[in-house]
């Protein structure tokens, strides 16, 4: 995995039109930051895990990995993606 820092706005409005591969390169690097966010949005917000740290704790992963499974579910469900069934009435 590559660590990449995205350059300040006021950086990229200064790139002239040679650096325009430049000005491409930090668009892709917020688009992925873009879609990377939503489902630690989700996990903080809805699970409630506000204050945890993701990066480099091991013991947390377990919890982690469930919690990021069910945010794909919410994404799926609120997006219309997936179809729960409906209750049975016995």
């Amino acid at each position: 995995m590559r660590w990449s820092v995205a350059r300040k706005p006021s950086t990229i409005k200064g790139l002239n039109c040679a650096l325009s591969a430049e000005k491409g390169i930090e668009s892709r690097k917020a688009s992925v930051r873009s879609k990377v966010e939503h489902p630690f949005l989700i996990v903080k917000r809805r699970f409630k895990h506000v204050r945890t740290r993701y990066r480099g704790i091991e013991k947390n992963s377990c919890m982690l990995n469930v919690s990021f499974a069910l945010a794909n579910l919410t994404m799926c469900i609120f997006a219309g993606r997936l179809h729960l069934p409906a209750p049975s009435v016995a």
